[in-house]
């Protein structure tokens, strides 16, 4: 049954209330219009909530908060436009809760967000293809440093305490060359070198990083060991002892 406004004589809201109604969702206050948001809908719990409270207080509504402006998107337009992102399930049973029964023409899918979403899954897509290829550098980077710490140790154990040079030739010889040149194709060249300094510290050594066998590299923000494979014969890595 629909309840009735209080009124004067004139017909216009008893004294004291306004026509701005508050609603308390969970902690979460919404604020709407008595008319003709409300009374457009004269069935609606909130519509009767409304007319029951004879003050400007809020009015407490046990309801999900961020669904409920949905609720009154309906009470206002008798139409709810809803994002991919939300379930219209999930609105349509919020809807029943405030006794409203929205038809399913009256809910219908936001066209304006399909873009978005379709660049959104194509970002996600193309950061989680760099996150592969960061982790393939990473394991490419961490198995070419076993390789080198290995036959540079080889060396520190049969020299005689002075500088060691590693060469590409010095690490096939334990390793596939084919192998070997898929790891360079795609190792993390500064976890290399940082891993590679790291392991050198550790055993009284100073690693150096050559490029294509020419001079050592100076400037610290170059990657190091850059461009093609080296030639068999080029230096890749030097270990000096620390006086």
């Amino acid at each position: 049954m629909k309840r009735q406004r209080s009124a004067d004589s004139d017909g216009e809201p008893s004294a004291g209330r306004s026509d701005l109604v508050t609603f308390n969702v969970g902690g979460k206050i919404y604020q709407v219009l008595r008319e003709p948001t409300l009374s457009l809908h004269p069935n609606s719990l909130l519509t009767q909530l409304a007319e029951d409270k004879q003050d400007d207080k809020e009015i407490f509504v046990e309801g999900d908060q961020d669904l409920f402006k949905y609720v009154l998107a309906y009470h206002r337009d008798r139409k709810i436009i809803l994002p991919p992102t939300i379930s219209m399930a999930a609105v349509q049973q919020e809807l029943k809760r405030f006794n409203l029964d929205a038809k399913s023409e009256e809910m219908v899918l936001d066209e304006a967000y399909l873009p978005f979403m379709l660049k959104q899954i194509d970002q996600l897509a193309a950061n989680q293809q760099k996150l592969l290829q960061d982790q393939k550098k990473q394991v490419a980077a961490a198995h070419l440093m076993n390789i080198t710490a290995q036959a540079l140790m080889e060396k520190v154990v049969k020299g005689k305490g002075g500088s060691i040079n590693i060469s590409f030739d010095d690490l096939r010889n334990g390793c596939h060359v084919t192998t070997m040149q898929r790891l360079f194709q795609c190792f993390d060249h500064k976890q290399f070198q940082e891993s590679m300094t790291a392991w050198a510290t550790s055993i009284g050594y100073q690693a150096t990083f050559w490029s294509h066998g020419k001079d050592p590299m100076s400037d610290a923000s170059t990657p190091g060991l850059t461009g093609p494979l080296p030639l068999s014969s080029q230096t890749m890595v030097s270990l000096t002892p620390v006086a």
